[in-house]
């Protein structure tokens, strides 16, 4: 077997090195995309305590009139990285709100497409599915997406405590926030994460991308999404986005409205085996790996969002000394996915040089790139024979650095980015023995950082890499 796989490498290599095209070794779309139903029964109850609860506000004096509505709602974007979480994207869209009544099977979206559904009991899906992608449980699991509100307005209805892990449709309830403009329309942001609802309460007031909770697959879900929900003053359901077959509102809700088509890469991510997608809830199998040594096998891997046939992803590994590996064309061998991953894999050769590899792609005139690490990559060391032990890794969004150093000294810790720039630093006295320092560094994507020990009082170096990953 190992034979036969190292032949079938070789020939891959071969067959690389003399296209302009290749297809992937692997992949595919996302397995399923998250849908909801939310009942007559549940709408009514929830439409019921909104509204009780705005009665209440506005006899307490807390709630004013609506204000008369002379444009439409500049609404921001209602998703954002959690603290200490960074990347191309997050997200990817599953269904838009239906705009023909009809069931089952009559599906019209706001662009005149079908981006959307119904179902047999008389459902019409009502607002806009934001997923989680890539490995969306993952994701939820590490709490890396944040629910913002997308205007400012007043809380009049929130659930929370409700299971968050559900998979099909089901009569359970959502965790959610109801917000309240100054316009008299309102906003629903379901499906959240079990426990993570903002602590504010009814009558709070919240701003354009404040916190309000995380994404999660509460209530009738089938996969950790945010089910965004818009109804004007009078109660009547909006969709945000203008379109020819919008007939709800003739102008965007949107401060910015995005294209109906928005293909992007979510990410790119070197691995040591292909990722694997358990059955929902289970958490995905990624196999990410930034670190290979010669002769190991490393997937290449990219997820994209609204990819199609047509469009072109320009790919390229170039090695540690600037110079390419390996270039080639990608088409996405299918019309359109919302959500697909693709990737190739190859064995790292003999003599090549070690240090920090990229890995990357240009779609639609964007560059994307992740870097890893070949080789064994030792310690760098100028002047300094004082530690016998040196050891990092990014834990809880911060640096863990691990020394051994043979007698006390003064010592300048940075923490320096690919491009060189310094995103970090802490001065600290190390004593004589094991030491451990912390650096926090939400902030920081994932990637590949060096860490510099300056010892302040001869001004010798150590210098080490390590990878930042999710």
């Amino acid at each position: 077997m190992k034979h036969l796989l190292s032949a079938f490498l070789f020939v891959a290599i071969i067959s690389l090195t003399n296209a302009q095209s290749i297809a992937p070794q692997g992949g595919g779309a996302l397995p399923a995309l998250p849908h909801d139903e939310i009942s007559q029964e549940q709408y009514a109850a929830m439409r019921s305590d909104v509204q009780h609860n705005i009665e209440v506000l506005s006899a307490q004096g807390k709630l004013v009139p609506a204000q008369q509505k002379t444009e439409a709602l500049a609404l921001e974007f209602p998703l954002a990285w959690n603290a200490g979480f960074s990347g191309y994207n997050f997200y990817g869209i599953s269904n838009f709100a239906d705009h023909n009544t009809a069931f089952p099977g009559a599906l019209l979206d706001w662009n005149c497409g079908a981006r959307t559904y119904d179902t047999d009991a008389g459902y019409n899906h009502q607002g806009i599915d934001y997923f989680l992608w890539p490995f969306s449980w993952k994701m939820m699991q590490e709490e890396q997406v944040q629910i913002v509100a997308a205007a400012p307005g007043m809380i009049v209805a929130r659930y929370d405590g409700n299971f968050d892990q559900n998979c099909a449709f089901n009569p359970g309830s959502w965790n959610a926030v109801f917000v309240r403009h100054d316009d008299g329309s309102t906003a629903w942001y379901g499906h959240m994460k079990n426990g993570s609802v903002t602590a504010k309460g009814l009558g709070d007031f919240v701003e354009t991308g404040e916190y309000l909770g995380l994404v999660g697959s509460s209530g009738n879900s089938t996969g950790p999404h945010l089910h965004f929900e818009l109804y004007d003053a009078d109660g009547a359901l909006m969709d945000p986005n203008s379109g020819a077959c919008n007939e709800w509102n003739d102008e965007s809700w949107w401060a910015d409205q995005k294209p109906y088509i928005d293909p992007e890469i979510n990410k790119l991510q070197t691995h040591f085996a292909p990722p694997t997608f358990p059955p929902c809830p289970e958490v995905e199998i990624t196999n990410e790996s930034n670190t290979f040594n010669v002769g190991d096998v490393c997937y290449f891997a990219l997820y994209a969002k609204d990819l199609s046939s047509t469009d072109l992803c320009h790919l390229k590994i170039t090695r540690a000394d600037g110079s390419v590996w390996y270039e080639w064309d990608f088409y996405q061998p299918a019309d359109y996915f919302s959500a697909s991953y693709w990737y190739w894999f190859y064995t790292i050769p003999e003599d090549v040089p070690e240090g920090v590899w990229t890995w990357s792609a240009e779609l639609a005139g964007k560059y994307y790139e992740h870097q890893f690490i070949v080789g064994d990559m030792p310690v760098d060391v100028h002047e300094n024979g004082s530690y016998t032990s040196v050891n990092a890794y990014f834990q809880n969004n911060s640096l863990q650095l691990q020394l051994s150093s043979s007698i006390e000294q003064q010592s300048q810790i940075a923490i320096i980015d690919a491009m060189g720039r310094m995103v970090a630093e802490k001065s600290t006295i190390l004593q004589m023995g094991d030491n451990l320092i912390t650096i926090p560094c939400e902030t920081l994507s994932s990637g590949i950082y060096f860490i510099r020990i300056l010892n302040s009082t001869t001004g010798a170096t150590t210098t080490i890499p390590v990878c930042k990953q999710f």
